[in-house]
């Protein structure tokens, strides 16, 4: 009876105990407690670089088309822009927001404010508001 008892003592147990697998869990846990608000500050500067940057692109087209506008004759007048959704707008060569809209081209979705300074000859780009859901960017800041 005693060899019995020797033998069963003498194997290995595999696998892991109760309370190891309890540690394992709780220091994911306290990682991800840490993580996810790291993880979430992130996103929301990545969604706000990106809007930014589409900003930027637009008060570049923007100008541009001021430009194009300026150099026409006779000269095409320049009118400020007011939440233009990009997704519906065509593009012309008729009018600044046209010529702008065709600057952009199709790849550019969200909503659009081109606000100016100056009048007639002396109008130019001011700041540019790029809106797209919940993301908002704007050129210069």
């Amino acid at each position: 009876m005693y060899q019995l008892f020797q033998r069963h003592r003498n194997k290995k147990k595999k696998g892991f105990t109760l309370i190891e697998l309890i540690i394992v869990i709780a220091i994911l846990a306290i990682l991800a407690a840490i993580l996810i608000p790291n993880m979430v500050t992130y996103i929301d500067e990545a969604n706000t670089s990106v809007a930014n940057a589409n900003a930027r692109s637009v008060y570049s087209a923007a100008t541009a088309a001021a430009a194009v506008c300026m150099s026409r004759t006779p000269t095409v007048p320049l009118a400020p822009i007011t939440n233009l959704d990009l997704s519906g707008a065509t593009a012309d060569n008729t009018t600044f927001q046209g010529i702008l809209v065709g600057l952009l081209g199709d790849g550019m979705n969200g909503t659009i404010s081109v606000t100016l300074t100056g009048t007639g000859a002396a109008a130019a780009v001011d700041t540019v508001t790029w809106t797209d859901g919940a993301k908002t960017g704007t050129y210069p800041q």
